[in-house]
């Protein structure tokens, strides 16, 4: 066996004590896991709501470019006679 891989009887046990978790410890990592899961669900959530806004935004300008077209078509419908079905 390499030196690296040789331990002492001592090391071992000392490893397995370190290891060794308190029960008091493990109910503070359990709460701290379940509070990185409600955390990670929640930017999911927002996450989500964020592509709808940048998907309503998109459809929101569309139809601001599409209004002020129909806008523009009636102002200068004073002068010219516009076809009203043209802008529905």
């Amino acid at each position: 066996m390499p030196p690296h891989h040789r331990h002492s009887r001592s090391e071992r046990e000392d490893d397995r004590k370190e290891k060794r978790v308190s029960g008091k410890a493990q109910g503070v990592f359990s709460r701290i896991n379940s509070d990185i899961k409600a955390l990670n669900s929640s930017i999911l959530v927002i996450s989500q709501k964020i592509k709808y806004l940048v998907r309503n935004e998109k459809i929101l300008g569309r139809n601001l470019l599409v209004l002020n077209k129909k806008v523009k078509i009636l102002q200068g419908g004073h002068s010219q006679s516009a076809d009203s079905s043209s802008i529905e």
